[in-house]
């Protein structure tokens, strides 16, 4: 698995936060679909030109030092900066910043495997982590690749 530092820019998110445990995988689904179901009734923009939002996860709290079910995930689009909450949904600024980044292959249920490879990662090379969500950005969607094949870059903010 490559593993690379990569710097995002400051993103505008519009989400939806579902507090619980990050293994009730049916609960965050909901999430999701919620949140699709408000940008197709609003036609949103996204923040790239030409391009729909990009669906990115992020997750708040590290589930070994939290509660289950206190644990904060927000499931999020990457929207253009002219959306705001006129739009019926909270938006929250992400801060830009570098991340130690990997692509993830296969089912979203695996995604603490390949997060403990990257934080193995950071901390072989002496990098220094930083406050902020660990993200999720979704390069494929269910019904595009077979779950097997499902693409997701996670990333972990690095100083």
């Amino acid at each position: 698995m490559e593993i690379f530092i990569e710097e995002f820019p400051e993103m505008k998110i519009a989400y939806l936060r579902k507090t619980g445990d990050y293994a009730d995988y049916e609960g965050i689904k909901e999430t999701w679909m919620k949140l699709f179901e408000w940008e197709d009734e609003h036609e949103i923009p996204g923040a790239l030109p030409g391009k729909p939002p990009v669906p990115i996860g992020l997750s708040h709290d590290d589930p070994e030092k939290v509660l289950p079910e206190k644990c904060r995930f927000d499931a999020g689009e990457w929207v253009h900066e002219s959306v705001t909450e006129s739009y019926g949904m909270p938006v929250q600024e992400l801060p830009a910043g570098r991340y130690a980044c990997a692509v993830h292959l296969g089912d979203y249920k695996k995604f603490a495997g390949t997060y403990g490879e990257i934080a193995r990662w950071i901390k072989s090379n002496s990098i220094s982590t930083r406050q902020g969500p660990y993200l999720q950005i979704y390069l494929d969607q269910p019904g595009e690749a077979p779950p097997d094949k499902l693409r997701t870059k996670l990333c972990i903010p690095v100083k």
